[in-house]
């Protein structure tokens, strides 16, 4: 793993560390549970990318464990404010809180032909930032 930085004063260290500290816990689980992958509903895929906010941070919708969750970048601590979402129609969902009941709602606007155009969460737009070579 390499961990770049661009600016005085901050700990690549920290940076990698951190990174360890997500990745370690799945890599290990992966090896010691080769046949209990989740499986993945392929109509996820298609939230999976990063999301932006006029003076606000990015975004970055992903799939864990088999569930879509959102993470904001940049932070110390991605992990800690990981919010998991639970479908509730194709293209809405709610955040499950820690004591599992369902929170807020997110919901995601798709263009005519089914591509993500924008996330509304709280009221507030995240607009779908295209993939680099991809027309996600």
């Amino acid at each position: 793993m390499v961990v770049f930085v661009n600016g005085q004063g901050l700990n690549p260290g920290t940076y990698a560390q951190t990174l360890f500290d997500i990745v370690t816990p799945a890599i290990t689980s992966a090896d010691e549970n080769t046949d209990a992958a989740k499986a993945t509903d392929p109509s996820l895929e298609k939230y999976v990318g990063m999301y932006s906010q006029p003076l606000a941070r990015e975004r970055h919708v992903l799939i864990l464990d088999g569930q879509l969750v959102i993470i904001s970048l940049p932070s110390s601590n991605p992990m800690r404010g990981l919010m998991k979402l639970k479908a509730e129609s194709p293209s809405l969902f709610r955040r499950v809180r820690e004591d599992g009941e369902l929170g807020e709602r997110v919901e995601f606007e798709l263009h005519a032909d089914g591509r993500v155009a924008r996330m509304i969460h709280n009221n507030n737009f995240s607009y779908r930032v295209p993939a680099k070579g991809g027309s996600r």
